[in-house]
């Protein structure tokens, strides 16, 4: 089986862009106030999504569509944990505003994954497989 030209791509983009979340837990900024390890918690995990979903997307698993989409809902929760509520509302506004043009933009390859995978291992592969011994 071919791999699709845009999972290669999307797999190399975040082998790219997984060195900024590295970079960020092996010499950490300075977070002052009690999100600080929450922020760090979240780019932990950032990492490991990341690793998952190049691994799933290179080899294109049936569960690469979650693996994305977990990728990009964690990518989109890190950026509303660090809006600071305490600023002007307009501020507030704002980088809430952001937080939702982000989300939209992470959308459009979590959708392309999503179709890929189901025309690739069929719709079934989309949806979660009862645990052994449970009847749907």
């Amino acid at each position: 089986m071919n791999r699709p030209q845009g999972f290669t791509l999307l797999a190399v983009i975040l082998g790219f862009m997984i060195w900024n979340p590295v970079r960020a837990i092996i010499f950490p900024p300075a977070l002052v106030g009690g999100g600080a390890m929450v922020r760090m918690a979240l780019e932990v995990l950032i990492v490991a999504l990341m690793a998952i979903s190049i691994e799933a997307l290179w080899r294109v698993r049936p569960w690469a569509a979650r693996a994305v989409g977990t990728l990009c809902a964690a990518t989109v929760l890190k950026y509303l944990v660090g809006i600071d509520i305490r600023q002007s509302p307009a501020m507030v506004s704002m980088e809430a505003a952001a937080v939702v043009l982000l989300a939209a933009v992470l959308a459009i390859p979590a959708t392309y994954v999503h179709a890929r995978t189901g025309a690739i291992h069929g719709r079934r592969s989309l949806r979660r497989r009862p645990a052994a011994g449970r009847v749907p």
